[in-house]
């Protein structure tokens, strides 16, 4: 019956006289229940658990991008390190030393990197060099003394095209807010010279 189910949900509101539980009595209970549960501490914790491993997940994540990024950084700036260095050790100040200089660069030099866009094999189409006769004395300045002739040159810039990286979770992360991630280019340079002892 109905005063039974009454009964069996509120177990301490006794019926009131008919056998019907007041609507008073019933609406106050619900109240108290509400409060009691709004003071009710149990399983706060699991909250910031959540919220904690979310963030925590959030960063694991995010280190893979930057772990692929460095990993191509690294991987470009080895290549150009040993680009410039083969190139600086054919200026000898000779009519041919530039000719020399590419071609030990092109013939002596392949690497790879694994990360970035296109092809994962680095070589002489992945790189430019530039030909110096000085550089500034401030490390912060721009290289400016360049040249074309063998006997001036005594330093070499390699410069390594910027490769772009993927990062999924960073696209995840920028999608769930409604943005979008900017790109990872990674490139590289590096400057040798020529020094006779």
């Amino acid at each position: 019956s109905s005063t039974d189910c009454y009964k069996s949900l509120f177990s301490n509101a006794p019926p009131a006289s008919g056998g019907r539980v007041s609507l008073y009595r019933v609406h106050a209970m619900s109240v108290a229940h509400i409060k009691a549960f709004a003071k009710d501490e149990h399983g706060t914790i699991l909250v910031f658990w959540a919220m904690s491993l979310a963030v925590m997940l959030g960063f694991v994540a995010l280190s893979f991008d930057f772990g692929r990024i460095a990993s191509t950084k690294s991987e470009l700036q080895a290549f150009a390190d040993h680009v410039a260095l083969a190139a600086a050790g054919e200026l000898d100040g000779q009519d041919d030393a530039i000719t020399h200089a590419q071609a030990a660069a092109a013939d002596m030099i392949t690497d790879r990197q694994t990360f970035g866009a296109g092809d994962q094999t680095l070589d002489v189409i992945d790189y430019t060099l530039t030909f110096l006769s000085a550089l500034p004395d401030d490390d912060t300045s721009a290289l400016t003394d360049i040249t074309t002739d063998p006997v001036d040159a005594v330093y070499v810039q390699a410069t390594v095209a910027p490769r772009n990286v993927d990062t999924p979770f960073a696209d995840a992360l920028f999608g769930l807010r409604g943005g979008v991630a900017p790109e990872a280019n990674v490139g590289a340079t590096a400057v040798a010279g020529f020094t006779q002892y």
